[in-house]
């Protein structure tokens, strides 16, 4: 199985593409996922050193510490990018939908593009100053950089450190909180290609009846 042929086209327009594969077995999907993702670039290891995460909702006091599921339990997550406790996050996700129920809770996707700034708010993106939380690989850093191209922001993992960097939280939240991100609405078997450097993502609440879904995760340098 190779990478669907509009996924390069989409991703550049858009910042994200899906298929639908209609695989049902996890070993299948999973074996899908991976490929898919080599076909974009360099395959890179998540938390436990596998190259396919299982993703499942959590409640806080089973979720990795500094995670949005510690914060967040099974309750709406907000848009972030993916790695952004790294340097330099991964260029794209491949997302996997090995199950899904009735109404499973949808992945909420929002162009970095689409938010608004004034001039002062941007000086803010590029000089506040966060914690970005790794452990003992933490280090600070702004949400913008003119040596780099990605938006980096994760509430899960960064911290605002100065009062520039509060301006920009702030700015950040008040942009996500009134936009209506796209809604992508999982069925077993479809896979979710997004460019980590040009959208934001979160998920709705798992906590409703028939919101539940597992999903395979990789990254791409």
């Amino acid at each position: 199985m190779t990478a669907f042929p509009s996924c390069y086209d989409e991703l550049s327009k858009t910042g994200w593409s899906c298929r639908e594969t209609g695989l049902s077995s996890e070993s299948e999907l999973t074996a899908a996922v991976l490929e898919t993702a080599r076909e974009l670039g360099a395959v890179m290891k998540g938390r436990h050193g596998s190259y396919v995460e299982r993703l499942e909702s959590l409640e806080r006091d089973r979720a990795p510490a500094s995670s949005l599921s510690a914060q967040f339990g099974r309750g709406e997550f907000p848009c972030h990018i993916d790695m952004a406790h790294l340097p330099v996050p991964c260029r794209y996700i491949v997302l996997g939908c090995g199950f899904a129920k009735e109404r499973p809770a949808a992945t909420l996707i929002q162009s970095v593009g689409g938010l608004r700034f004034s001039p002062d708010e941007v000086d803010c993106l590029h000089s506040g100053v966060f914690l970005v939380r790794n452990g003992r690989r933490s280090f600070f850093a702004s949400v913008l950089s003119g040596r780099r191209r990605f938006f980096r922001w994760d509430p899960g993992c960064m911290l605002a450190k100065d009062e520039y960097a509060r301006v920009a939280q702030a700015a950040i939240e008040r942009e996500l909180a009134a936009i209506n991100p796209v809604r992508h609405q999982w069925r077993a078997g479809s896979i979710l290609v997004l460019d980590n450097w040009k959208v934001l993502h979160g998920r709705e609440s798992c906590d409703r009846d028939g919101a539940q879904r597992v999903i395979y995760r990789s990254g791409v340098s």
